[in-house]
């Protein structure tokens, strides 16, 4: 054979080859999706809606917790104030959170905290709602709380 014929056919066999190498690797760009975000609650009020009638005025509603998690922060009145010390996912929809609570109602006076070590957990139900529960003194003794999302109304 002559050299030019080679080479004539060597650079058929090259493309082919390379196609060939191509096709049978995973194609590691397509199809390529960005997981999911993490779910986390919306910042703000939420109130347990089996304690509130539908007929009473939005502004007689008291939300019962405060969420905040840019702060790192979690509010439930004069009851309890709690800061997120670490969030763990444990599902797509179920996120623990290990919490320092003030839990003897001190309202945040920083001299008079007695700081006590809790878990929390809060499982989606849906966008604007989530099943919270909680230790007390370390032992989830408190029954679960179904909590939605509220509101605060105009002009209140």
């Amino acid at each position: 054979m002559s050299i030019k014929y080679k080479r004539r056919m060597a650079a058929p066999s090259a493309v082919t080859a390379t196609c060939l190498i191509g096709m049978a690797m995973p194609a590691l760009a397509q199809g390529v999706t960005n997981s999911p975000e993490k779910w986390r609650p919306k910042d703000g009020y939420y109130t347990v809606p089996a304690e509130h009638s539908a007929d009473e005025p939005p502004c007689n509603v008291m939300p019962d917790f405060h969420v905040e998690f840019r702060k790192k922060w979690i509010n439930a009145g004069e009851a309890f104030g709690c800061k997120i010390e670490k969030i763990t996912d444990v599902t797509k929809d179920t996120i623990r959170l290990d919490l320092s609570c003030d839990e003897d109602g001190s309202g945040g006076d920083p001299n008079d905290i007695h700081w006590q070590k809790e878990i929390m957990t809060l499982r989606k139900i849906n966008e604007k709602s989530f099943v919270m529960r909680m230790t007390k003194q370390g032992k989830f003794s408190w029954p679960e709380w179904r909590l939605s999302y509220w509101p605060a109304p105009k002009g209140c």
